[in-house]
């Protein structure tokens, strides 16, 4: 009788390992997904204002933004 609990409490312990390892891997993957979306993207533009000499600014993120000045679309 004293084995079946040692059994059930070592399939337990492995079964939270499996768990969490899988777990791992799914917010890994989801990490390195979001840091290529990242980094393969130019800088986007959310708005633009044109200043009272003419010149615009505009609002971006992502790489590029500080050399970003026209629009190419």
């Amino acid at each position: 009788m004293d084995c079946n609990i040692t059994n059930y409490k070592l399939n337990r312990r492995k079964e939270l390992i499996c768990a969490g390892v899988f777990a791992s891997v799914l917010v890994l993957v989801l990490i390195v997904a979001i840091s290529v979306a990242i980094v393969s993207t130019g800088p986007i533009v959310l708005g633009s204002e044109m200043n009272t000499n003419g010149m615009v600014e505009y609002l971006c993120l992502g790489r590029g933004c500080d050399a970003y000045t026209s629009m190419d679309w």
